[in-house]
């Protein structure tokens, strides 16, 4: 529960910013970064969240911190707002 409710309040606080838009499709898919460190297992480290925008869609990443590293586990994974070409007129 705790790990829903901290992955809800950073999925509202980073879809409240301005995104950094950029041209996709180019060979540099990543048009977004933002990243935060909490403790989402309550085992006493700072675990990490990534928000990834690409030419494929949002996708919320939680990495876990382990003994010999970091386990990955993909959370959210919502399709681009946006379809086409990305030019204004539809």
């Amino acid at each position: 529960m705790k790990l829903r409710l901290a992955c809800l309040v950073i999925l509202l606080i980073v879809g409240c910013t301005m995104n950094a838009f950029a041209q996709t499709g180019n060979g540099d898919p990543l048009k977004y970064i933002s990243s935060c460190e909490l403790d989402f297992n309550n085992d006493g480290q700072a675990d990490i969240a990534l928000l990834v925008e690409t030419v494929r869609g949002r996708e919320l990443i939680i990495m876990l911190r382990t003994k010999e590293g970091y386990a990955a586990y993909e959370v959210a994974n919502v399709p681009p707002l946006m379809q086409g070409n990305g030019s204004a007129n539809p």
